[in-house]
């Protein structure tokens, strides 16, 4: 991708760039309209671990940036149609403080809210948006111990807590109702209204939530023993499809088309390499990785029946961000680019 525009934080260019993406949509087949691919994550000058980064939000081949006088990073990324105004974005991350303190933020087309007080790790780990209601899940600790927060319209709704390896991964909205879907003391779980339970014994995790006629799908990863974990679906707190993936992952990214799941782990070679492996049910379609290099895939989305994958091709404290479309690598941004993705969402 060419950084042909580099766009500042003016709300009106802002919204400019965001009304543009509307074309007339109520008469356009969805079949030919063209997507509109939206990307997060930060610009950086040395190494992409370093902690002095700047949150953006790329537009197609438009790079907005969201902290242009602050180190921060930006996270996720939804976006939805506003009828006869375009769309609006949705953005969440952390704005970076000394002595590695972060606060919780969220962007509103480039409009941006806190959510938290600065302390050490807080981070963004969720958003979605709903009618006029915008959702961003989140971590904060408290006398160094981790909470899980949900945030509707900025107002706290969800405060569960506060034992270790625990966060919100994934949120959806049903008939007016939350879901979410994460990892509680290292144990996959739901949390609902004011209900959470776990679903999976730990190791295990879920980052994906999806409510159809009332019944609820989540889908993350479970062990199997210390040489594999497998890759699970649940409706409920019943599991109704585990797949061993032959490896111990980080963690698996999810998400569904009609019937079929498909997912993309990431996990550790004997070598060290960080691999990426994108799967159809129990089927291998693609390795992420070419020569030596570490890859870490970072989002998977179906659109129109194609398979995207976001990942970042890590070599020498550099990343080469890059979209996998059936298996096709597409370079977004090069290695001099100094960019790193964190996550992505396709709208028309």
């Amino acid at each position: 991708m060419r950084l042909n525009k580099i766009i500042g934080i003016g709300i009106t260019i802002l919204l400019a760039i965001f009304v543009s993406c509307k074309k007339d949509s109520n008469h356009i087949n969805d079949d030919i309209k063209e997507p509109i691919f939206y990307y997060v994550g930060y610009s950086f000058s040395g190494h992409y671990n370093e902690r002095d980064r700047k949150a953006i939000l790329v537009v197609q081949d438009s790079i907005v940036n969201l902290s242009p006088n602050r180190s921060a990073d930006a996270k996720v990324v939804y976006a939805q149609v506003v009828y006869a105004q375009g769309k609006d974005v949705f953005v969440a991350g952390n704005e970076h403080y000394e002595e590695e303190k972060n606060r919780v933020v969220y962007w509103k087309n480039g409009v941006k809210e806190y959510l938290s007080s600065a302390v050490k790790d807080n981070s963004a780990t969720a958003i979605y948006a709903d009618n006029e209601n915008i959702y961003v899940a989140g971590t904060i600790y408290q006398n160094k111990l981790p909470y899980q927060r949900l945030w509707i319209n900025g107002g706290r709704k969800v405060n569960s807590g506060a034992l270790a390896y625990s966060g919100i991964r994934a949120i959806t909205v049903y008939e007016g109702a939350y879901y979410l879907a994460g990892q509680f003391a290292q144990a996959a779980s739901i949390w609902h209204g004011k209900t959470m339970y776990t679903i999976n014994n730990a190791p295990s995790e879920a980052t994906y939530i999806h409510v159809e006629n009332g019944e609820v799908l989540t889908m993350g990863y479970g062990n199997v023993d210390r040489n594999t974990d497998a890759a699970k679906v649940w409706k409920g707190s019943d599991e109704i499809f585990s797949y061993p993936v032959g490896a111990r992952v980080s963690n698996i990214l999810a998400t569904m088309n009609g019937n079929d799941y498909y997912f993309v782990t990431n996990s550790m070679s004997e070598d060290g390499i960080n691999v990426a492996r994108a799967y159809k049910n129990t089927q291998l379609l693609y390795e992420l990785n070419t020569g030596a290099h570490s890859v870490k895939a970072m989002a998977i989305y179906i659109f129109n029946d194609k398979v995207y994958v976001l990942g970042n091709l890590l070599n020498a404290g550099k990343s080469v961000p890059t979209l996998w479309i059936d298996g096709v690598p597409k370079t977004l941004f090069t290695e001099q680019d100094n960019i790193y993705l964190n996550h992505m969402y396709i709208i028309l």
